[in-house]
């Protein structure tokens, strides 16, 4: 029975897999043949379940569902429709296939991962092998994958939150299906204590409630000093931790705006270098309180609001520098956190935080857009106005500003 339930899944994800690429990925014509890769990466789910002696019906699947569409195209066709689809956009074609691909990845696979284990594929790293599917469509879709990913995150919650209202429709009292709902839990001995499990706590709080706690955590830290020790110790680990927060969240929107590698960014347009200036993070001691992640200008040259005047008028241009930190530092208290990466090799945890700092900055004309020559005059004359003209190269007839 055992050997039955693990070929049906097997086959189950592949024709799943199948499905999107033959239903979706060929109907768009930028993308090339997927099949390949696909299929490499079927192998190891095979190999997985320990059924490597069905890896050849990933190919009888795959005719399978062909023929399958095949019938599809004809009925439409019997009836005088047409067959090819109506796209808004081919770059939302794209994404619902990422979209689809990596639920697939972060949903199914895991899934497998959690109940199996396997000697070859340990710590979920069967996952990884169906990584160069997401890898070729991100590449030949060109597209920030970290945006698209964000994207998705956001629409998986509102979907778990629909579901969930749906589920709550159980609860309602004044419906049947609550009744119900109690005759099946009164089988269970903790049906007594189902939903009363935190209403002592709630009715303790509001007969005793805990005072507010206020944060002022910039006057905390620049107040006199308490001669002990362990006041001084509080203070440098409050702003260390300040600090730490406003880079940590400061890199995941670079990453998730422009092309990043570590603190070295390029290409931030327009609506991402407006996000990150605008974004704001939880303080530390009061995760009601918030605080901006960039507090000055960026550049020496020019401010913030004139920068993104400029990229507004010319969203031709992208925003490249390296983002570091500055003196004084100020050390975290504890120990910093060792781990091994993937590599195996040993990293330790930065301890000590300065203010965020940007190096090395340019605007630069992205390669994947076209440069209107006739509005040169104007782009200078702009430049001029904001006393940057002197910071103005040109390399190969594009424009480059060093701020």
């Amino acid at each position: 029975m055992e050997q039955i339930n693990k070929l049906g899944s097997v086959v189950y994800y592949t024709r799943k897999l199948v499905n999107i690429d033959i239903n979706s990925i060929r109907e768009i014509p930028s993308l090339s043949d997927f099949r390949e890769v696909i299929t490499e990466s079927l192998t190891h789910l095979y190999r997985f379940y320990g059924e490597e002696d069905f890896i050849h019906l990933i190919d009888e699947i795959y005719q399978y569902e062909e023929e399958q569409h095949n019938k599809n195209k004809e009925f439409y066709n019997s009836l005088t429709l047409k067959e090819d689809k109506h796209y808004r956009d081919e770059l939302e074609e794209i994404l619902k296939v990422h979209k689809s691909f990596s639920r697939f990845v972060e949903d199914d696979l895991y899934s497998v991962c959690c109940q199996y284990n396997a000697i070859d594929y340990p710590n979920y790293s069967l996952m990884d092998y169906f990584m160069p599917i997401l890898e070729k469509l991100r590449i030949e879709g060109d597209f920030p994958a970290a945006f698209a990913n964000d994207i998705d995150f956001k629409l998986k919650s509102k979907e778990e939150d629909a579901a969930q209202q749906l589920r709550n429709i159980k609860d309602l009292s004044s419906y049947s299906w609550y009744q119900k709902r109690i005759e099946d839990f009164k089988k269970y001995e903790w049906f007594s204590d189902h939903k009363k499990k935190n209403l002592y706590t709630f009715l303790d709080n509001i007969k005793n409630p805990k005072p507010k706690e206020e944060c002022d955590i910039y006057a905390l830290f620049n107040q006199s000093r308490d001669s002990k020790e362990t006041k001084e110790e509080e203070a440098e680990d409050i702003q260390a931790n300040i600090f730490k927060d406003r880079q940590s969240n400061l890199l995941k929107l670079l990453k998730q705006y422009s092309i990043s590698k570590e603190e070295r960014f390029s290409l931030l347009n327009y609506y991402g270098l407006n996000s990150i200036l605008n974004a704001k993070i939880p303080c530390y001691k009061n995760r009601e309180s918030e605080i901006k992640i960039i507090t000055e200008d960026i550049s020496e040259h020019i401010s913030n609001e004139n920068l993104l005047q400029i990229m507004k008028f010319f969203p031709e241009l992208g925003l490249s520098a390296e983002a570091t930190d500055k003196a004084p530092y100020y050390k975290r208290s504890g120990k910093p956190r060792q781990y091994y990466n993937r590599q195996g090799v040993l990293i330790t945890d930065k301890s000590e935080f300065g203010d965020i700092i940007f190096k090395d900055i340019t605007l630069v004309v992205s390669p994947k857009v076209k440069w209107m020559d006739e509005h040169k005059d104007a782009f200078e004359e702009l430049l001029t106005h904001f006393n940057l003209i002197d910071r103005l190269s040109y390399d190969s007839g594009l424009p480059i500003i060093k701020l």
